[in-house]
């Protein structure tokens, strides 16, 4: 039960020297990021060089992590700050969504659905695909929503 209260103690601890930090203009400090792979591949770049001109003496600290890494980072007070695929839920976590992104389903050319200029999620019930594997957030997404219309899909790559 103590170390149950000691992690508490340190965890607000460690959140009022962050309060401190922000009220000192962001002139020294670290911020520890875990994001997506694909987000800090592609989307953290420009954002995060824009970061370091505007606030030199910060360090920066920008992880790729699974969804699950970053929640618990988060949880422990490991990471300042996370980027993941709604939903994430917790009552000691705060979610803002950044922007809505629309998912695409990528085929040949010659194939008939190339041609169709919206596919739904159910199309996944017709066409054998290829899906990430089934330990990623997205694909466990994909599942839920392919159980809600009343199949599992069932992808060449397992």
């Amino acid at each position: 039960m103590l170390l149950h209260h000691g992690y508490n103690v340190f965890h607000e601890l460690a959140q009022a020297r962050a309060a401190i930090s922000e009220l000192q203009g962001l002139k020294r400090g670290t911020l520890k990021i875990g994001a997506l792979l694909s987000v800090v591949n592609y989307l953290l770049p420009p954002t995060v060089i824009a970061f370091h001109q505007s606030y030199p003496n910060i360090e920066l600290s920008v992880q790729g992590l699974r969804t699950g890494d970053i929640y618990e980072g988060l949880l422990q007070n490991e990471l300042d700050l996370g980027i993941v695929f709604l939903p994430m839920e917790h009552d000691d976590l705060e979610t803002i969504p950044l922007y809505k992104e629309n998912l695409a389903l990528a085929a040949p050319v010659h194939h008939p659905i190339a041609k169709e200029p919206v596919v739904s999620l159910d199309i996944l019930q017709e066409v054998p695909s290829v899906l990430l594997p089934s330990t990623y957030f997205m694909r466990q997404l994909i599942n839920d929503h392919c159980r809600a219309l009343g199949f599992a899909p069932d992808p060449f790559w397992k």
